[in-house]
């Protein structure tokens, strides 16, 4: 089985990663990951409802990570924004983090490896 989504590097002026809490259960139950959507709208979507500005927004190369029985091919979509006045972050359950901060905190492999790799790009 193939499952593909879009994985969200919201980066804010500050140079930081937006990480959000997954669920206890699941894939990746209780690490900390990217915002994931199915399209670059529920993206655009979701910006617009959080009222986050986009102020540059680039689709970075698809990747692949294989499980034991299936592989999930994600697309990471790099948005920065300069305007977080009206965000409001859901407590213990979303949090600003600096890219070169990462092994601090619980993230799954592919997530750990894709902030390593864009921190080129989010510095």
């Amino acid at each position: 089985m193939k499952l593909a989504n879009r994985e969200l590097l919201l980066r804010n002026t500050d140079n930081q990663i937006l990480l959000e809490k997954r669920p206890p259960t699941g894939i990746w139950g209780g690490l900390w990951s990217l915002p994931e959507f199915d399209s670059i709208e529920a993206v655009q979507d979701w910006c617009l409802i959080k009222n986050i500005p986009i102020a540059d927004q680039q689709i970075l190369k698809t990747q692949r990570h294989t499980f034991s029985h299936y592989h999930l091919d994600y697309t990471p979509q790099l948005i920065t924004t300069n305007n977080l006045s009206n965000f409001v972050m859901e407590a213990n359950q979303t949090v600003w983090y600096k890219a070169n901060q990462v092994n601090k905190l619980g993230l799954a492999a592919p997530i750990k490896l894709l902030l390593q790799q864009s921190q080129a790009r989010i510095k």
